[in-house]
């Protein structure tokens, strides 16, 4: 809050003090439908939302506010190209480091630091930062083989770690632990996906979901989360039913019935949490899931 609140206070100064010096020839035949410091007081305050906890933040039309406001600065600068090109690089970099693109905010940050003004110190700082956040995020990951690919993948989710760390107490604290849980959720979806061929590889996903949904107990995701492991157990069910069928000897009821009971509980769980887009979505799971299990049921008679 005291960080947003000294950026604000810079940018006033700068249109201020910029507006006091120059004085315009001619009134424009069309004034611009809102003015920088409306745009930027508006951006700023969207830019304290936490979107670990409390995802994307919209704005009146419902749209993504931080696109939203990548528009309206390029519309500015668009038609203002030589009007407070600082401010307008800082805030550029400030949005693009919210969408997850830190090496073109890091490319605005270097922008507004090589003009050495008010901002310039603070854009500099920004820079290092979202350099930082682009080493350990941009980094492609591509292993030779299955357990090369997650041994790479938990080495990033590690740096992760560190990088939550290291940026406590700042506003980008909310950025390093979506990154970190992106990280989880990908390397979990990879097991999930591979379970088949690498070593012991259904547990080690069921055990990567259980840990998704203990450490981002906060996220805005969680109840995402739960689906995803909900969805794990129902294809175990589907996976047995179809290695074991149920019409002949061999198939076991409880075998079948206890991947069907671990699918049921996440998808319950999400489905009773209000507030959450998810709601829907695990309660059609669910229906679908206990559809299933009747039919199974029949067929095992």
């Amino acid at each position: 809050m005291i960080e947003t609140l000294r950026y604000f206070l810079i940018l006033a100064l700068l249109l201020f003090s910029t507006g006091c010096r120059t004085s315009p020839k001619k009134t424009p035949a069309h004034q611009p439908y809102e003015n920088l410091l409306t745009i930027a007081a508006d951006c700023l305050h969207y830019l304290r939302e936490d979107v670990y906890r409390f995802g994307y933040p919209r704005d009146a039309s419902g749209r993504n506010a931080y696109k939203s406001f990548a528009i309206r600065f390029a519309n500015y600068e668009k038609l203002y190209p030589d009007r407070y090109p600082e401010i307008v690089s800082f805030m550029r970099g400030r949005i693009w480091e919210k969408l997850g693109d830190y090496n073109q905010a890091a490319h605005y940050y270097n922008i507004c630091a090589a003009m050495k003004g008010e901002l310039s110190e603070a854009a500099e700082a920004r820079w290092e930062t979202a350099l930082k956040f682009d080493r350990i995020c941009g980094r492609n990951i591509r292993g030779t083989d299955a357990e090369t690919y997650i041994e790479d993948s938990e080495a990033r989710v590690a740096e992760l770690a560190l990088l939550i760390a290291d940026s406590a107490g700042t506003d980008t604290c909310d950025l390093a632990r979506l990154e970190k849980e992106k990280a989880d959720v990908d390397l979990a979806l990879f097991m999930q996906n591979n379970r088949h061929i690498i070593k012991d590889g259904v547990n080690r996903a069921i055990q990567k979901w259980k840990d998704i949904i203990e450490e981002h107990a906060e996220s805005s995701r969680i109840q995402s989360h739960r689906i995803h492991l909900g969805d794990l157990y129902f294809a175990l069910a589907r996976e047995y039913a179809s290695w074991k069928p149920p019409e002949r000897i061999g198939f076991e009821w409880d075998m079948f019935e206890g991947f069907v009971m671990e699918s049921q509980r996440y998808y319950y769980r999400a489905s009773l949490e209000d507030g959450y887009p998810e709601k829907p979505e695990a309660r059609a799971k669910l229906e679908a899931l206990l559809s299933y299990m009747e039919d199974i049921r029949r067929k095992s008679r």
